[in-house]
C-alpha cells in the first residue's frame, strides 16, 4: 500500500485522466480517417496490454511500476469507447438513434457495476492475487473484444457514414439541415 494522502492520491491519478483525454480526440480522428474498427481494435489490445502489465506487479510495487499499466488501460478505453459509440449510433436508422444511445450507455453502466462488483469479491481473498485475477479477466475481455470487433465490424462500416458531416443522398443530409 502506498498510502497517499488525499491530495498526492489524486495527484497520481492525473496522468491517467490525461492519457484517456487524448486518447479520446485521438479516437475521434481515427474514426473519421479509417472507421470505428481500427480505434476499437487498437484500443481493446492496448487496454488488454495495460491490465497484463498490471498482473505482473507484486506487493511491494510502486507508483512508477503501476503508472505504464494505468496508462494503458484509459489510453485503450479513450481509443475504443467513441469508435464503439459512433459505430452504433452510425449503424441504426435516425429514428432510433436515441434508443442505440441508451442501450449503449446502460449496458456500459451495468458492465461497469458489475465489473467493480467482481473485483471487490476477488480480491476478498487477498488485495494483490484479486487485482491479479482481476486483470487477468478484464485482459481477457478485452482480447474478446478486439476478436469481435474484427469479425463483427467490417472495415468501412463508420468511415461513411458520420452524422456530423452530411452528404447529399445520405441518410443524414434531407432530416439535418
Amino acid at each position: 500500500m502506498l498510502r497517499y494522502s488525499a491530495r498526492a492520491a489524486g495527484l497520481a491519478f492525473l496522468p491517467l485522466t490525461a492519457s484517456f483525454t487524448v486518447s479520446n480526440l485521438a479516437s475521434g480522428r481515427m474514426t473519421g480517417r479509417m472507421g470505428s474498427r481500427v480505434p476499437m481494435i487498437c484500443g481493446a489490445l492496448v487496454g488488454a496490454s495495460g491490465f497484463a502489465l498490471l498482473c505482473a506487479l507484486g506487493e511491494g510495487a510502486r507508483y512508477p511500476g503501476m503508472l505504464p499499466a494505468f496508462l494503458l488501460i484509459p489510453l485503450g478505453m479513450g481509443l475504443a469507447v467513441p469508435a464503439m459509440t459512433t459505430c452504433i449510433l452510425a449503424s441504426a436508422e435516425r429514428a432510433q438513434a436515441g434508443t442505440a444511445s441508451a442501450v449503449l450507455n446502460a449496458a456500459r453502466q451495468a458492465g461497469g457495476a458489475v465489473g467493480v462488483a467482481l473485483f471487490g469479491g476477488l480480491t476478498a481473498g487477498g488485495l494483490v492475487s484479486g487485482v491479479r485475477l482481476s486483470g487477468l479477466v478484464s485482459a481477457g475481455l478485452l482480447l474478446v473484444a478486439a476478436a469481435l470487433a474484427v469479425l463483427g465490424v467490417r472495415p468501412d462500416e463508420v468511415r461513411h457514414a458520420r452524422p456530423s458531416t452530411p452528404r447529399s443522398g445520405s441518410r443524414w443530409s434531407s432530416s439535418r439541415r
